[in-house]
């Protein structure tokens, strides 16, 4: 990353940063939907399968603090909770890391170098994260109600 990019301009630096942070949030995005549509239907036969029986067992009673006692097994975790926390929680990471380069780049980029300008990345990091994060609902939102079955 630091030998390609230093052999370019400070806008071409911020474009690529800014391209490489976007791009990992929706490579994320993309993953997770892409575990939750692949595993759909078995996720739809582990609920029916499951028995009245097992759901009382699964659910703890409400202002509990969930634990299980030696000898009990805990409820199953279904494969798509698997797989959406682990690549979703490594590419949040991915994507977590490029938004943290990307804004050393915009710091370094103006010159942010007094101790009282460097917190002014800290704004700027909040509205471009809600603006980001508000786009990528929006986009979850509207993909998901695209068939019109859901409700909600």
């Amino acid at each position: 990353h630091e030998y390609v990019l230093r052999h370019l301009s400070k806008v071409a630096e911020l474009l690529v940063g800014l391209g490489l942070m976007v791009g990992w949030f929706l490579l994320m995005q993309v993953v997770i939907l892409s575990v939750a549509v692949h595993n759909k239907v078995d996720l739809d036969a582990h609920s029916a399968s499951m028995s009245a029986e097992d759901a009382k067992k699964s659910k703890a009673p409400e202002g509990s603090i969930p634990h299980h006692a030696p000898g009990h097994q805990p409820p199953a975790v279904h494969p798509m909770v698997l797989k959406a926390k682990c690549y979703g929680g490594l590419f949040a990471h991915i994507a977590g890391f490029a938004s943290i380069q990307y804004l050393v780049t915009v710091q370094h980029a103006a010159n942010l170098h007094a101790s009282l300008m460097v917190v002014a990345v800290i704004p700027l990091a909040m509205l471009w994260f809600w603006l980001l994060l508000s786009t990528f609902q929006k986009l979850r939102h509207d993909f998901i109600h695209a068939d019109g079955e859901c409700s909600g």
